[in-house]
């Protein structure tokens, strides 16, 4: 997908969707209703995402807060990006959406729940596939004969497992194939 569409697209999504389901949204959020401001920030990214360097994505270092879980002591390290940092990460992952979308398994094959890449109406995820569908997808197979255990698992801390090198040497590649 193009850069520029892809922070679209990425723009679009913030504003129907926020940016996370955790925090309250931050004030900045409304100044994406300003469509000058939009074509600007859009604009921006685009040319960050283009320098194909990590000084040139100028990503701001990942805060995190603690945040009650459960019971008493239990609380969930939560990460807090800043809401230009989200769009850039989330036009980056855009821009290879389609290409990554074909090399998963198919999705009647019900065996990845995670986000599936279906951009329609300011929405980028296919709504058939999330948390409720693997729960009721996952109820039913508990329940077959012959089923005796449940296996579950969820990436924890995933930004911060992001390998920045590496993703600049991606984009670099990415850059040279262009």
């Amino acid at each position: 997908m193009d850069i520029k569409k892809a922070v679209s697209i990425s723009v679009q999504n913030v504003l129907k969707e926020g940016l996370t389901d955790i925090f309250d949204p931050p004030f900045e959020i409304a100044c994406l209703k300003n469509k000058l401001f939009q074509k600007k920030l859009v604009e921006h990214v685009a040319k960050c995402i283009r320098g194909n360097s990590l000084d040139s994505l100028a990503i701001m270092p990942i805060e995190h807060v603690l945040l009650p879980k459960g019971g008493a002591f239990d609380f969930r390290r939560c990460a807090l990006i800043q809401p230009l940092d989200t769009i850039k990460y989330l036009a980056l992952a855009l821009t290879i959406a389609d290409q990554l979308e074909k090399l998963r398994p198919k999705k009647g094959r019900k065996i990845v729940f995670s986000y599936r890449f279906k951009h329609s109406k300011g929405y980028i995820f296919d709504p058939k596939y999330n948390i409720t569908s693997f729960k009721k997808h996952v109820s039913k197979k508990i329940k077959q004969k012959g089923v005796n255990a449940l296996v579950v698992c969820d990436i924890a801390n995933f930004y911060d497992r992001l390998n920045l090198h590496r993703l600049e040497s991606i984009l670099r590649i990415r850059s040279q194939g262009e």
